[in-house]
């Protein structure tokens, strides 16, 4: 059995004085009482009538009965997170150093490398601004493949342009970059772009 909320029965009572009738004393008396074209009648919102000291033991009722929801909800999710951690299946840790310093770390191994995304004969393009053109994170890069996978024979070539911003880079892709045929090529690009400014969606549009 559900019981009326006084701002409820305070609404419904507005729309009958609102209608020169008497405050209905029954469901069905208050069915008649709507006035033709209003919100209908909806029976979760009055069962029976109150009295002005049974609403605010009603308030008090409900206030409680909210409250020990929250609380039996708060409950059950912690003693979800203490299930689903107990019944977490250990996972093998990395080997430490000896020292002392690493006795509270558990590092947990890393997954197995599914494999390099790179082929053998790959020609790799390093496209970008002045951050490219600099030659440095794009010499580590080569570097790396050469010493560490020499048996790739990959060929590594960097296309960098001072202060070039993405639509730069566009408008010569064709003529600087794809002409050499590349099967992997990087960008870098969004400094100059960005034109060292606050945001505005015109910045994220030509980007």
């Amino acid at each position: 059995m559900r019981m009326t909320l006084p701002y409820q029965r305070m609404a419904v009572k507005k729309l009958v004085a609102r209608c020169g009738q008497e405050w209905p004393r029954s469901r069905s008396a208050l069915e008649k009482a709507t006035p033709p074209g209003a919100r209908p009648y909806r029976p979760e919102t009055v069962e029976f009538d109150l009295t002005a000291s049974d609403s605010h033991s009603t308030l008090r009722a409900m206030r409680i009965f909210k409250a020990a929801r929250s609380i039996g909800l708060s409950i059950a999710c912690v003693a979800f997170c203490v299930i689903a951690f107990t019944q977490t299946p250990s996972r093998a840790l990395e080997t430490k150093p000896a020292d002392p310093f690493f006795a509270k770390f558990n590092p947990v191994k890393a997954p197995a490398p599914a494999g390099l995304l790179l082929k053998p004969g790959d020609r790799i393009m390093i496209c970008g601004d002045s951050i490219t053109e600099q030659r440095m994170y794009s010499r580590i890069i080569e570097t790396y493949l050469t010493v560490c996978v020499p048996e790739l024979q990959v060929a590594v070539r960097q296309l960098g342009w001072s202060g070039e911003k993405a639509p730069g880079f566009l408008a010569r892709m064709t003529n600087d970059c794809l002409r050499f045929v590349p099967t992997v090529a990087t960008l870098c690009y969004g400094m100059n772009d960005h034109e060292y400014r606050a945001f505005e969606p015109e910045i994220g549009r030509r980007y």
